[in-house]
């Protein structure tokens, strides 16, 4: 996790920044010349709790046309809205107030040409004596075809990802990434995918599958081409799959569905056991999901 405690303009890149919030505030003043980027930082509660993150603004400036403060309910712009703020709003007395309902909030900031905004913020945990007595709200991601740069809870229940138009042929030139956490960070549950449908370039474009957050993590498959089912297990509760295509062929695409599972299975889970007069067959699924056999004949 990165530390909130930055130059804002340090780490205002193409990448959403994952910012960990503990049960003290941490604060932060901020003073940048955004210039047409978009910023995205995501703030995520550092324990068990149900119970969301709170975030503080006070002695806000957006002096720029096109600067907006945007804010959501989980961890990216695709769940709902906490609100924002934009061009020509001032408010120096006033602390905004908000929070999320879990253990997720997005912060997006959108910058104008030239001007430098300003802003001064806090956040933490919200503490269990201070709880919205509201109940939680959770947006599942049925199909995600966004490309870009986009995070996604991993539930028990599957949900799926294709390749941007899918079943029809994807662009060239595409760097299309998703990552995977999960929605309970209070089990050792692991994410794992299920390619479906996979058809490729097999020169230039790939589906490539890393063991964390990031594209420095270890690489757990890199796919292409035709392929039939497989599945995809990561260490832990996140993972990134990525989608770079080429600038020539295209194909069709893709199609997996993603979710969280028991890093390792009960016995009664793992193992089914077929028995007749004569043999007694016994399959094995652990973490790899992969069935082993053992056939053996009785006397």
């Amino acid at each position: 996790m990165d530390d909130f405690t930055f130059h804002i303009t340090s780490t205002c890149t193409d990448e959403p920044h994952f910012v960990t919030s503990t049960s003290n505030y941490t604060e932060v003043d901020i003073s940048s010349v955004f210039r047409q980027r978009s910023c995205t930082w995501i703030l995520e509660r550092d324990d068990c709790s149900r119970l969301g993150v709170e975030m503080i603004i006070s002695n806000l400036e957006l002096y720029e046309t096109d600067t907006t403060i945007d804010f959501y309910d989980g961890p990216s712009k695709t769940y709902p809205s906490l609100g924002s703020y934009s061009y020509d709003y001032y408010n120096y007395d006033l602390d905004c107030i908000k929070r999320s309902s879990g253990r997720f909030l997005t912060l997006v900031v959108r910058g104008g040409y030239h001007i430098s905004s300003s802003f001064y913020l806090k956040y933490r945990n919200i503490p269990s004596d201070e709880s919205l007595n509201t109940q939680r709200r959770v947006t599942e991601n049925t199909v995600s075809d966004t490309c870009g740069t986009e995070i996604l809870l991993a539930y028990p229940t599957p949900n799926s990802i294709t390749s941007p138009d899918y079943p029809r042929e994807y662009d060239n030139s595409l760097d299309c990434k998703w990552i995977v956490v999960s929605d309970d960070t209070c089990n050792d549950d692991v994410i794992q995918v299920k390619i479906h449908a996979l058809s490729l370039d097999t020169n230039d474009d790939h589906l490539i599958f890393y063991d964390g957050r990031r594209t420095f993590d270890p690489v757990l498959a890199n796919v292409t081409g035709n392929q039939k089912e497989e599945v995809i297990t990561a260490s832990g509760r996140s993972m990134l799959i990525e989608f770079k295509t080429g600038d020539t062929v295209t194909d069709q695409g893709f199609h997996l569905s993603y979710f969280r599972k028991k890093a390792t299975p009960s016995i009664s889970d793992a193992i089914t056991a077929k028995i007749t007069k004569t043999t007694a067959e016994i399959s094995a699924d652990f973490t790899t999901s992969t069935a082993r056999s053992y056939r053996s004949v009785l006397e």
